[in-house]
């Protein structure tokens, strides 16, 4: 089993790439196609003038999204896409290890009902410091919604398997992961941290009035009351990675 790839590049995140292009030759052996969207033609040009030359370290493919058709958000409708057999996301600014991919292809294969597999992950600071790592233990619905501990880049699906609804917006890879646990298709991963995360200022995870609506809505959408209680969670981490 291979698994396509989507990320998305803005420019500003040029200074991440050499660990990006480390991330996908660590997991080439599983890899199909990189499909990659990019912010602008500024960014989309900067990259292709890198990859011309390092494509060839690769023997999976690299395949540029159109422009101007979807902002970093909407653009995740192309992960429900059939044809393009993507199965996880890989941020630019985040780290895959060798075996992320194989660990994932191996839960699927040894487990024909789980379609949804998140990686333990470290988060680290934009100096390199890991301010700390997830513990998920047994996975509930109270512990996804209250603390949102799975971070995007650690999910890997069986392409096809994932439905992307937009009125989520910026939660909508906690709807994925949500949608998993309610049908019993989510494993979580205790004991392969294949996944490092960069917390750095001005994120989206540091953003926390943006925070409060996201989950607003999501209680809106889904009924589910605890995901409110995150809006705490969610402000207590943000000033705690602010103060490392």
């Amino acid at each position: 089993m291979k698994f396509s790839v989507f990320t998305r590049f803005h420019i500003a995140h040029s200074k991440y790439y050499e660990k990006w292009l480390e991330s996908v030759s660590n997991n080439d052996e599983f890899i199909d196609t990189v499909w990659m969207w990019c912010q602008d033609h500024e960014a989309k040009d900067w990259i292709e003038r890198r990859l011309s030359v390092d494509v060839q370290k690769f023997d999976c493919k690299i395949k540029f999204l159109p422009l101007d058709e979807f902002n970093a958000i909407t653009s995740l409708i192309y992960l429900e896409d059939k044809d393009k057999y993507i199965g996880c996301v890989l941020d630019f600014d985040d780290y895959w290890s060798s075996g992320h991919l194989e660990s994932a292809r191996d839960i699927f294969y040894k487990n024909p009902n789980i379609n949804v597999y998140a990686s333990s992950a470290y988060f680290s600071s934009e100096d390199g410091n890991i301010i700390y790592q997830t513990e998920y233990g047994r996975m509930r619905i109270s512990k996804l919604l209250l603390f949102t501990p799975i971070p995007f880049s650690s999910v890997v699906w069986r392409p096809g398997s994932i439905k992307v609804d937009m009125r989520f917006n910026r939660l909508i890879d906690q709807s994925i992961l949500y949608n998993a646990l309610l049908e019993k298709s989510l494993f979580c991963d205790n004991d392969h941290f294949t996944c490092t995360i960069l917390k750095a200022q001005g994120s989206m995870s540091s953003k926390y009035v943006q925070q409060i609506y996201d989950r607003i809505k999501f209680f809106m959408l889904t009924g589910n009351f605890y995901i409110l209680f995150n809006i705490f969670w969610a402000g207590a981490r943000a000033l705690f990675v602010r103060s490392r």
